[in-house]
Order: structure tokens, then sequence, then C-alpha cells
């Protein structure tokens, strides 16, 4: 599995593996104009747009499972 982060023509910052960004691109009808070999975690979390099909986003924010900030579940 290999992440790609892109921009495309229209402006849209996404990333997900080659053929879920190839397809994304044919159904809105555009096509990548430039790659990005590196961008730091939370820049991909506020600004690019996840279109793979996978089970998980592989840049998503972890949930705090035992409760709130406080402890309290």
């Amino acid at each position: 599995m290999r992440i790609l982060l892109a921009r495309l023509k229209n402006q849209e910052l996404v990333y997900g593996e080659t053929e879920e960004i190839t397809s994304y691109c044919e159904q809105n009808n555009t096509e990548v104009a430039s790659l990005y070999s590196s961008a730091r975690p939370s820049m991909v979390q506020e600004h690019f747009k996840y279109v793979g099909n996978r089970m998980t986003d592989p840049y998503a924010v972890a949930k705090d499972i035992y409760g709130d900030s406080n402890g309290k579940r």
C-alpha cells in the first residue's frame, strides 16, 4: 500500500492509492496536476480529502476509547 498526495487540476488536494486517485479523477472529470513527496500528517488531516475506499482513513485522528479528557467513561 502506497499513499499518494496529489493536487488536481481543479485545485483539490486529495490522497489515496494510485488506482483510487485515478478513479476519483475519472468520476470528477479532472486529472492530477502535481504530486507531493511528503507532508506533515496534520496538514494532510486538515487540507486533503481522502478518496480511497479502504476500511479506514490512513490519516484519521485517533479517538479516545477510554472516555473524555477528564478520564470519565
